[in-house]
């Protein structure tokens, strides 16, 4: 039943190597070098513990790392102010632990999120595991359960304005009540989670069922069912949905994800039928019912792609699942793809060489211009074939990549549109997390660790990107 979260990203690389330790120093404080104003020469070491970890920014420019996401162990949320110093205002010395239990039972956090006042909401599951269920056979058991909302306050206390003065909401969302699903899987679940810029809560329930994946055993897992929307009280919202604030939704189980176009109109992935699965996406108007003119009644599938970015427009910027860093396609508010972007909305990355490389849009800015992160390697070279030839240590470095608006290289930043920082020696980093802040600065979490190893040193940077 317990979910790890995580987040690994991605997968990089191009054809010219460039390196910030041969650019002028001047250049690295212009584009793509570290932030001097920010914790010790531009980034700050962060303690973790085990589980998934969640990346979001306040609204004041502060930072809030969640680190035990979707573990039975606890989350801990730690805040960082703009400076990169701990919010010592912020719980016990810029720590504060997400309450483990809600009414005596099991909670389970699964996403963070910041809303404009600074409050931080915790989405996820309540589980009661005194109760069990089979769904199919003794092999399929779930434990009962509801999805949950979770708010702090800015100094990390329950909320009191939030959920009827508990500081919580759990609820089934009506996706059991009066509902065959009632008896055969008492379950429901949060599976991804936002506030959109009025500070209500969005997120999708699904309920427990048997996957039968492309390829593996049969097992029980979570399949997307509604779009819930919530007051800034914590109260379903009667202006969307049915008037209850619930849209259906419906997808097969797949790591889901929620954006936001411009007049907080909802964008929701979810997995689709078929092998090998696609991201099907979903949008809604502002009242929550189909957007109609987007594919076909509010629905599209994009075969083996993800969802990377949501345009203020609603255009959508897809990129593959991971193992696959080309190519990146654009999509037009209406679905189709954008004509203007590369070939028939389709661009081919081109990135540095090197070693389990790795890439994921970012950002998109006023221009529409897409910003890119990720990571490569760069492998032991040895100067002579013989076996007691020195080697040289493999070198891990972080890439920051941007294209123009029609998907070309924008040349002008860092060297032909990249950017490559040198990690250290016998290093490789992999970039768990990036965000573009309100001032245009790139905040990366990033993970540096030995060759082929899972667990190192985790190290929150930020980088100063021109305009």
């Amino acid at each position: 039943m317990a979910r790890r979260g995580g987040a690994v990203l991605w997968s990089a690389g191009i054809a010219i190597v460039v390196t910030l330790a041969l650019m002028p120093a001047a250049a690295q404080a212009r584009v793509g070098g570290l932030d001097p104003s920010f914790g010790r020469g531009g980034s700050v070491g962060v303690h973790l513990a085990s589980g998934g970890i969640r990346v979001t920014p306040g609204p004041d420019q502060s930072i809030v790392v969640a680190a035990g996401i979707g573990s039975d162990g606890g989350t801990e949320l730690i805040r960082f102010l703009p400076d990169g110093r701990l919010d010592q205002g912020f719980g016990a010395a810029g720590h504060v632990s997400v309450p483990q239990e809600i009414e005596g039972l099991p909670f389970w956090p699964f996403h963070i999120a910041v809303d404009g006042l600074g409050r931080i909401l915790a989405f996820g599951t309540v589980v009661n595991p005194d109760r069990q269920v089979e769904l199919f056979s003794p092999l399929s058991v779930v434990r009962e359960s509801w999805a949950a909302v979770v708010r702090l306050t800015s100094d990390g206390r329950l909320d009191p304005s939030f959920g009827e003065g508990r500081g919580f909401v759990r609820s089934d969302f009506g996706l059991l009540t009066d509902s065959p699903l009632a008896a055969s899987s008492p379950t429901a679940s949060t599976s991804a989670g936002k506030v959109d810029s009025q500070d209500r809560p969005v997120l999708i329930v699904g309920t427990a069922g048997v996957d039968s994946p492309c390829f593996g055993h049969s097992g029980v897992a979570w399949f997307p069912r509604a779009l819930v929307r919530l007051t800034t009280s914590g109260a379903p919202d009667p202006s969307f949905g049915g008037g209850d604030g619930i849209s259906p939704l419906k997808g097969t189980p797949s790591y889901p994800t929620l954006g936001f176009a411009e007049g907080d109109l909802p964008v929701a992935k979810v997995g689709s039928e078929g092998c090998p699965r696609s991201a099907k996406m979903f949008r809604f108007g502002v009242d929550g019912t189909p957007l109609t003119e987007f594919g076909r009644g509010g629905v599209l599938a994009y075969p083996k792609l993800a969802l990377g970015l949501v345009e203020p427009t609603g255009g959508l910027v897809l990129y593959p699942y991971p193992g696959r860093p080309s190519p990146l396609t654009r999509t037009t508010p209406d679905g189709s793809r954008d004509r203007s972007f590369g070939k028939n909305g389709t661009v081919g990355l081109s990135m540095p060489p090197g070693a389990r490389r790795a890439l994921r849009p970012v950002s998109v800015d006023a221009r529409r211009r897409i910003l890119l992160v990720g990571s490569l390697v760069l492998p032991k070279r040895t100067k002579a074939r013989t076996r007691s030839a020195k080697r040289k240590p493999s070198r891990g470095f972080l890439v920051v990549g941007r294209l123009r608006a029609d998907g070309k290289p924008n040349r002008g930043f860092g060297k032909r549109g990249w950017i490559l920082t040198p990690i250290g020696r016998s290093k490789e980093v992999r970039a768990y997390w990036a965000f573009v802040d309100s001032r245009g600065r790139l905040l990366v979490l990033r993970l540096v660790s030995k060759p082929r190893k899972s667990t190192g040193r985790f190290v929150l940077a930020r980088y100063l990107l021109d305009n």
